[in-house]
């Protein structure tokens, strides 16, 4: 990874060094072409800075949560609302629908040509024929 685009991901030098957690005289240090280990710090900084902008806290907020109440906290809301939301949003047949109770509609009842018969395992014929 370049340096120049972690700088860009990361909205500059200065909060680059921020979201890495180090000076910016350190950062200002690193090479141009960025050791792998080097990378994975700027994407785990680039995924901390997308979570606190989900949330809608600021680097100095995020970092002042050392147990990082809020962005659990944030996040396990988030998931709910969006659990609840894709579960309303499935999607029902409309053999399936009812009409609600309560305004005076009887339930529909399903037509008996659709209805499924119990298949027997085997009939009295097949049993006599064994014997």
């Amino acid at each position: 990874m370049d340096k120049d685009y972690a700088s860009l991901r990361l909205g500059g030098e200065d909060a680059a060094a921020r979201w890495l957690g180090i000076s910016p005289d350190v950062y200002s240090e690193w090479p141009s072409i960025l050791h792998p280990l080097m990378t994975d710090r700027v994407y785990a900084a680039v995924f901390r800075k997308e979570i606190a902008k989900a949330l809608g806290l600021g680097p100095k907020q995020y970092f002042a949560d050392p147990r990082n109440e809020y962005v659990l906290e944030g996040l396990i809301e988030r998931i709910a609302i969006a659990s609840v939301t894709a579960h309303l949003m499935r999607y029902v047949p409309p053999e399936y629908t009812r009409a609600p109770s309560g305004y005076g509609t009887a339930a529909v009842e399903p037509d008996p040509s659709t209805r499924r018969t119990r298949r027997r395992r085997h009939n009295s014929e097949d049993l006599s024929e064994n014997m």
